[in-house]
């Protein structure tokens, strides 16, 4: 009789674990998921601000009469750029803003992540200790 008990609570447990483990493999596969679908979305983010730096940057046609151009006043000789440079130095800047931006909302989302899943390993621990105390 002692050994049908012993084998009865034995499979109990059994069943217990293997529900415990299909709840932990479906928690780590939901998870994975998430953090998939965040990485696509940064990773997006940072690949339409590099197109659109590129697309910005990318350097134009040159165009015959514009330019520098020399002008002499005496001894004295300047240059003056032509209003398509001006133009051209004023995009690169923007661009570089752009991409700036991008990349520091990108920090602060991974870095909100990172926190998040420091705080859930932790929370884990406690939760592990707890239900091993009992």
């Amino acid at each position: 009789m002692e050994n049908k008990d012993k084998k009865e609570h034995l499979q109990i447990q059994s069943e217990v674990f293997k529900r415990n483990i299909e709840n932990e493999v479906d928690k780590i596969a939901s998870h994975a998921e998430e953090v998939g679908k965040k990485v696509l979305v940064i990773g997006g983010a940072l690949l339409l601000g590099y197109y659109l730096v590129k697309a910005l940057t990318a350097p134009q046609e040159k165009e015959s009469g514009k330019g520098k151009k020399k002008k002499s006043t005496g001894d004295q000789e300047y240059q003056t750029e032509s209003t398509g440079s001006v133009v051209k130095n004023i995009v690169a800047n923007l661009a570089d803003q752009a991409t700036l931006f991008l990349l520091t909302v990108a920090r602060e989302k991974l870095l909100e992540y990172i926190d998040k899943v420091i705080q859930e390993k932790e929370q884990d621990v406690y939760t592990e200790d707890a239900e091993g105390t009992e």
